[in-house]
């Protein structure tokens, strides 16, 4: 399978052209081979750059257009178009307490199977460690300084800059979003392009800003709504949204991952969100539409857990809170 994922980024007036990448210089090649060489089509071995988590929504975006497979001596074209896109933002994830990224006591077994079956990216970088900013750089393809959203309770997406929602939507796809956090309430304008847009957070009316902001829903009920909404008799092609915003402090995951992760609360929380992705990746099963959808799961941003002296994340710029998981999967496209 030979599969372009990476394109030099083009910075217009506006930023990161959402149709392109954004990325780092330093190469570093991928954990699972992306390539085949088979016959006289030219599938060597790919090196790619680290990139932003905005990345994962150009993939989509690449993947609607042709996909190169090579499994005979002359190239076959597959299309992408009309294929489910299911997009997964782990919110708080560090890429390296992920199995499948060198996690010393692995408990995510759904998202290592996932980067066994698809294309893990080692190197993602967060654009910004703050759930907000980052997941407008994310749904948009605009870095923080062209979006204008710099911290998480304050500001809205500008409406007159273009989201992957909205592109989905004029191509005839219906669309939903279901987040886990008020800090990505509609209020802030990530809804648009969003047919459904499922920010339904109980929020104590006497608490203060602060406090507000973090008001959050566990993953399974997060989960529990995305997919009753892909219940619907809707033939349309889907692009889903689902923000898991459970391993964000403080770490207090269900049983039996508490006890299971008492001596390491932030794991616990990590093999929580995985067993719930795993829910998302049963359902798709089920419903026979594994080869009819396109998965990327990507984290917002990391967390520090004491490293460099910051607890948690927001005010420090290193690996810990930077590096994320990225992974892209699509069966009937990237066979594994």
């Amino acid at each position: 399978m030979n599969i372009v994922v990476s394109r030099r980024a083009r910075v217009g007036p506006h930023g990161v052209r959402p149709a392109l990448f954004a990325r780092l210089p330093v190469e570093t090649t991928t954990s699972a081979p992306i390539t085949k060489n088979t016959g006289r089509t030219p599938c060597g071995p790919t090196k790619i750059r680290p990139y932003f988590p905005a990345a994962a929504i150009l993939l989509i975006v690449a993947s609607f257009l042709t996909t190169t497979r090579c499994g005979s001596k002359k190239a076959e074209k597959v299309s992408a178009a009309g294929f489910n896109v299911v997009l997964i933002t782990l919110d708080t994830m560090r890429a390296d307490h992920i199995g499948a990224y060198g996690a010393a006591s692995p408990a995510t077994p759904n998202l290592d199977a996932l980067a066994r079956s698809g294309v893990r990216f080692d190197q993602a970088m967060s654009a910004v460690p703050l759930t907000l900013p980052s997941h407008a750089t994310i749904l948009s393809g605009l870095l923080p300084l062209h979006h204008g959203l710099r911290n998480n309770g304050a500001g809205s997406f500008p409406g007159d800059r273009d989201t992957l929602a909205a592109m989905f939507s004029r191509g005839g796809y219906r669309t939903g979003a279901f987040v886990g956090s008020f800090v990505l309430d509609h209020r802030f304008g990530l809804e648009r392009g969003f047919e459904v847009y499922d920010d339904q957070i109980p929020r104590q009316p006497d608490t203060d800003h602060v406090m507000g902001v973090e008001a959050e829903r566990p993953a399974d009920a997060v989960v529990d709504r995305a997919l009753s909404w892909l219940d619907g008799q809707d033939v349309r092609p889907f692009f889903v949204w689902i923000h898991l915003y459970d391993a964000h402090a403080p770490y207090a995951a269900p049983e039996p991952f508490r006890s299971r992760y008492s001596d390491t609360p932030y794991d616990g929380e990590v093999a929580w969100v995985d067993s719930q992705v795993g829910r998302v990746f049963a359902d798709l099963q089920k419903r026979g539409w594994t080869n009819r959808t396109i998965v990327v799961v990507v984290g917002d941003h990391g967390e520090s857990l004491g490293e460099h002296g910051e607890l948690t994340h927001g005010l420090l710029l290193y690996q810990p809170t930077l590096r994320v998981p990225m992974i892209w999967s699509a069966p009937a496209l990237a066979p594994p």
